[in-house]
């Protein structure tokens, strides 16, 4: 999704939405919209169901005035959002809600009016809610041409600050990227596959990677991860992917759990329990998503990603809940 700033007095198109994000117990005011627009939204402000409360949203259809609906977004009473960092967390939230619920109602371009003049926070917010709000994986879906509705395609914050857009919407699609990742099933993403993208990654994005295949992890005594790994067709592998820039002040390491299915091996979950375990490997895709965020925003810091890759099914190779194993650091586990 586009995610652009304009001046609000007049350098952009009024079409699709306006969306206009207003504190409880204060007058909706602006130069956007006429007089008999300011008496409907004042309306809603003495509403029960509305008043502005955090997380409330109501739609206003406009006819002839350019944009075809006002979305008025609560954010509470303003005393309650005196501390910088809790405005953040409550704009970027609402924004969420905002597109969710512009994907719903078929909007495709959203024009964001905020009670105060943007600041690099309060634009970062904006921008990354907006697209987390916006996410959707639906690659594998299809819809009929007669149920499809438009996508939110592009938000416009008024009076934004371009710097601050920037940065949240690269929070956004990071942890986007790390959705996609977890969101693949066992039997599009494996072992091999995660090793083979993390390298792809690397060439594209600018870190060092290296991936130690099953082979490697029984040379270094790493019987714990090659064992949760050997009752499946897909071998486990080990991934270590480095960002290193010139200027780090810092280093960093951050390990993620990657079992790309879970099926509980010969302690086999049921049905139930074994449907969502695609998601086992969620902290290997945060770290994947760490790293490439890292490297686009060129971040000062060292970061190494360490990732164990495997896919616990059951098997003749798998191995027995009473096995003895020897992990790396020379313990033994039962």
């Amino acid at each position: 999704m586009k995610i652009l700033t304009a001046p609000s007095n007049g350098g952009f198109v009024r079409e699709g939405a306006l969306a206009l994000f207003v504190f409880s117990k204060e007058c909706v005011s602006g130069g956007l919209f006429d007089e008999h627009f300011a008496d409907m939204a004042a309306r809603l402000m003495e509403e029960p169901s509305f008043r502005g409360k955090k997380g409330k949203i109501t739609r206003l259809p406009l006819l002839n005035r350019g944009f075809s609906a006002a979305y008025l977004v609560g954010l509470g009473d303003r005393a309650k959002n005196g501390k910088e960092s809790a405005l953040h967390e409550n704009i970027r939230s609402r924004s969420a809600e905002l597109l969710r619920r512009c994907r719903v109602d078929g909007v495709s371009k959203i024009t964001v009016l905020l009670p105060d003049a943007p600041s690099f926070g309060t634009s970062c917010a904006v921008a990354e809610g907006a697209e987390l709000g916006a996410y959707a994986f639906s690659k594998y879906k299809s819809i009929p041409e007669e149920e499809r509705l438009p996508e939110p395609a592009e938000l416009i914050l008024l009076d934004g600050v371009d710097e601050g857009v920037s940065r949240g919407k690269m929070f956004a699609c990071s942890q986007n990227w790390a959705k996609d990742i977890a969101n693949e099933p066992g039997n599009k993403i494996t072992p091999v596959s995660m090793g083979d993208m993390a390298v792809q990654w690397g060439k594209d994005f600018g870190f060092e990677v290296s991936v130690w295949d099953e082979q490697r992890l029984l040379q270094e005594g790493m019987e714990g991860i090659y064992s949760v790994g050997m009752g499946s067709a897909h071998p486990p592998r080990l991934i270590h992917m480095v960002y290193r820039p010139s200027d780090s002040v810092r280093k960093v390491a951050l390990v993620g759990k990657g079992i790309t299915f879970d099926s509980g091996g010969l302690n086999v979950k049921t049905g139930d329990s074994m449907r969502t375990m695609k998601g086992d490997k969620t902290g290997a895709s945060n770290v994947f998503a760490i790293l490439r965020g890292a490297a686009k925003m060129d971040i000062p810091c060292e970061i190494h990603g360490i990732v164990p890759v495997a896919e616990n099914m059951p098997g003749g190779k798998s191995f027995r809940p009473d096995d003895i194993l020897r992990i790396r650091n020379g313990k033994t586990v039962e």
